[in-house]
């Protein structure tokens, strides 16, 4: 257990016993006191009630003396005849009666009574009927025509038209003789009466609006204690409160004011006093307020109790930390700050004790560490810039630009919206890179990266609401490859003419290294969602159409097609097969190469055929590029040698080897293979066949690109006595002074210039002038392709040593050669004695 959990557990039982046991007693002082503020709470609301309540008796009064006494009402009982008729007096009085009324919506009613009691003026509630016209018999106008010297009469009677319980303020009017209330004689006389009637139960509503419910409910009960107006709190037990105030023997309470009821079931206190109208002014206030309060009082003691215990706790605890926690935990920090590789902070334990010294060897560590710790950050910053931009160009990168790129599509999904990925690869870069060196290169890289750049966002210029994704992407993806997807509107015209503006901006000259050069490039383009609905499909559907577009054309624009998917889908799958194709799939066909002097058999060229199991014989010119960008094509080629060298060897023991063996090398063999020359050695010794009996082929336009370390290997073949043939001789307009220096036996003349000779395509003196050469470097001269006796004839006139073709023999498997071997057995002419 932790130093601090220890501390905490020893303290904060003591501390919460005592506060608990104070804070006990304080609860039951505070809620003493509570019943007794609640009391005399409860007085003070009666008296401001009754107070209210007598205030708008005077305030009725007031309203009649100054209605009795107004111009109006004088000229309505004074006023001689023949100078105001008596409808314009009557609306005079109606007019000042209804501007009363509206101030004070509780009068039911204002009425003039003639002095026998008979109404003459009368403004109502419409609500209330005029059932009585005359009020002569009434009780209470008998009242006040006894007690005529009293200035004004109020009562709390039934109303004579309804019989709602009603305040009636009744004001005797008295004139002098001369139609007024005060004039030259002061002898009055008794000319009617005015009256105004206030229900009950509008007063009671008026006087409970200034009694908030916290203060408690509003009752008005009469004399006998019958209820005039209860709230909607009290009406289910308005009348149980007021049988219960008439019962003396319900009443608990030794306050002449405030009662202590039960009614059903529930205490209530009640505060009673009577009016002088004969009316009983109630405040009710249910105990379960009253526990209400208690419930706030006990809460707050609660509270404050626990404040209090978490505050003298925490003191304590502040105490022990200052001491010996805060110490401790600094030094631990520290600690932690120190594995982290942070700078420690010993200023709050720089005493004088073994703390103290704890903290200075941390300190002294941490000066140590501090330089490291720099290093690290600035090496972790530039970590994180090389893990998402390209350093070279400062675009995006690969893992960057599909992190952004994921984000967009996410957005574009979620809408109607199109877009575009445009996938860009330059054309002849290698070239440049090799001629010129990679300082070039990386310039036209950088330069790349600036036209593509100003070219995008020329169209579509950066988006920079962080809410909405960069939808408008550029970004360098591999050495020579970029990519650029974009937000579009117009579907594969908008599209195809960004290609095309960048390949304009791409075209334009510019000084790269010694000339003056336009960068081209080739582009893919693939439309969301037309052709893919993926990140991982769109992009294989641009690259797609970008190696359609470098097939077709370089520095053209290609829109990818749905044959192209299937095109893709085929190779993928023949990718895949091609891997098995090593486990016996893979055939030697031969052809046999004849002397054209006496057609004897000269040697056999060994062809690779790939028998597939579901589609048959597949042609090299589609497996063999294939395997080339799959980098196979060094596994396929071993095998082509070693399994040619073994076929040999194998005829030879039985007698029948037929001469010089020509095998077919790639150039991109010769990059993929460390040694080639050892490959080709070690085949001839593993099958005990001499060198003079084996010659490797390989393309004039391999030889026109081949690096040093090609040629040196060929040179190493060479001079093991194995035999180089130029193959396509023709076709990779060779330099004469190349020619020279290439480490070759024999010339292969290509087939179109055999064939050409046919169809009068090529001038005799241009096959004349190749077979010249050939006899000029010490080269044997082989005709390719021959297929007619014209074709053989000619190629004997001007003196080709060897031919092979059609005409002469197709491939065929070594079943069909053994017995061609049979015949022209003895016909060839290599030196088999030495073998390797």
């Amino acid at each position: 257990m932790r130093l601090q959990s220890k501390f905490l557990y020893s303290i904060v039982p003591t501390v919460a016993i005592a506060l608990l046991s104070l804070g006990a007693v304080v609860y039951f002082q505070l809620l003493e006191g509570s019943h007794s503020a609640m009391d005399r709470e409860v007085s003070m609301t009666l008296e401001r009630a009754e107070w209210r309540l007598n205030e708008y008796i005077d305030t009725v009064e007031v309203t009649a003396t100054l209605l009795s006494d107004s111009a109006q009402v004088a000229d309505w009982y004074g006023e001689e005849v023949g100078q105001k008729s008596t409808i314009d007096r009557q609306a005079e009085v109606i007019s000042l009666f209804r501007k009363v009324r509206n101030s004070n919506p509780e009068f039911r009613e204002i009425r003039l009574l003639s002095r026998i009691g008979v109404e003459q003026i009368r403004l109502a509630d419409p609500a209330l009927e005029n059932v009585t016209v005359s009020e002569a018999g009434s009780t209470w106008f008998a009242d006040v025509g006894l007690n005529l010297a009293a200035p004004i009469h109020s009562m709390v009677i039934p109303h004579s038209d309804d019989g709602k319980v009603s305040l009636t303020v009744t004001r005797p009017i008295r004139l002098n003789s001369t139609g007024t209330s005060s004039g030259l004689s002061s002898r009055t006389f008794l000319h009617g009466y005015l009256t105004i009637s206030a229900e009950i139960e509008k007063i009671g509503i008026k006087m409970a609006s200034y009694v908030s419910e916290r203060e408690g409910h509003l009752l008005i009960l009469n004399a006998d204690n019958e209820v005039m107006f209860a709230p909607t709190a009290l009406q289910s037990n308005a009348n149980a409160i007021a049988l219960a105030l008439a019962d003396k023997d319900r009443l608990h309470g030794e306050d002449s004011l405030i009662h202590h009821l039960e009614v059903d079931g529930e205490w209530l206190n009640v505060a009673v006093r009577e009016n002088t109208h004969a009316l009983r002014v109630v405040v009710v206030v249910s105990d379960s307020e009253s526990d209400a309060v208690a419930v706030q009082i006990g809460m707050a003691v609660a509270l404050i109790t626990s404040l209090a215990i978490v505050c003298l706790s925490l003191l304590f605890m502040s105490l022990m930390k200052t001491i010996v926690l805060r110490p401790i935990s600094r030094l631990q920090n520290n600690i932690v700050a120190l594995g982290e590789g942070r700078s420690i902070d010993t200023a709050g334990v720089m005493r004088q004790d073994e703390l103290g010294e704890l903290a200075y060897e941390f300190q002294i560590m941490s000066t140590r560490l501090s330089r490291s710790m720099v290093d690290l950050q600035e090496s972790h910053a530039h970590i994180h810039s090389l893990a998402y931009r390209d350093v070279l160009t400062e675009l995006p990168n690969r893992r960057r630009f599909l992190d952004l790129y994921s984000v967009a599509l996410d957005y574009i999904q979620g809408s109607t919206q199109q877009a575009a990925l445009l996938f860009i690869d330059l054309d002849g870069f290698k070239d440049i890179n090799d001629t010129e060196g990679h300082r070039v290169g990386d310039q036209l890289l950088r330069l790349v990266a600036d036209r593509l750049t100003a070219c995008v966002f020329e169209r579509y210029p950066s988006q920079v609401n962080t809410l909405v994704p960069e939808l408008n992407l550029v970004a360098r993806i591999g050495g020579d490859e970029f990519v650029v997807f974009l937000r579009i509107e117009n579907g594969a015209d908008e599209a195809r003419k960004m290609a095309e503006a960048i390949l304009e901006s791409m075209s334009m000259p510019v000084q790269l290294g010694t000339k003056m050069r336009g960068i081209n490039s080739s582009i893919g383009i693939a439309l969301y969602p037309e052709h893919a609905t993926d990140g991982d499909s769109l992009i294989a559907c641009a690259d797609t159409a970008m190696y359609e577009a470098k097939r077709l054309r370089q520095q053209s624009c290609y829109l990818f097609e749905p044959k192209l998917r299937d095109e893709m889908r085929s190779r993928v799958q023949l990718s895949e097969d091609l891997h098995d194709a090593l486990n016996g799939q893979l055939l030697l066909q031969y052809q046999p190469q004849f002397r054209l002097d006496n057609l004897s058999l000269h040697g056999v060229e060994a062809l690779i055929r790939w028998e597939h199991p579901d589609r048959g014989l597949v042609p090299p010119s589609e497996f063999i590029p294939l395997a080339e960008d799959l980098g196979l094509i060094n596994e396929i080629g071993q095998w082509v040698i070693n399994e040619a060298c073994r076929q040999w060897s194998e005829w030879h023991t039985a007698g029948l080897a037929p001469g010089r063996i020509a095998v077919n090398v790639s150039q991109r063999q010769f990059t993929l293979d460390d040694d080639i020359s050892k490959t080709v050695l070690n085949a001839l010794a593993r099958h005990n066949m001499p060198p003079q009996a084996l010659e490797v082929e390989i393309t004039e336009s391999c030889m026109m690109d081949a690096p040093k370390e090609v040629l040196d290997a060929l040179h190493t073949i060479r001079d093991a006595g194995v035999h180089i043939a130029l193959d396509d001789f023709g076709t990779g307009y060779s330099s004469l002074s190349l020619l020279a220096k290439l480490p070759i036996n024999t010339l292969k003349i290509d087939r179109q210039f055999v064939s050409g000779v046919r169809e009068g395509l090529v001038n005799d003196k241009i096959l004349s002038a190749i077979l010249n050469l050939g006899r000029t470097l010490d080269l044997t001269v082989v005709g390719e392709g021959v297929e007619t006796a014209s074709e053989l004839e000619r190629l004997r006139i001007h003196g080709c040593h060897i031919v092979q073709g059609y005409y002469m023999a197709r491939p065929m498997w070594e079943a069909d050669l053994l017995s061609l071997l049979h015949k022209h057995h003895g016909d060839h002419n290599i030196d088999t004695r030495h073998a390797c």
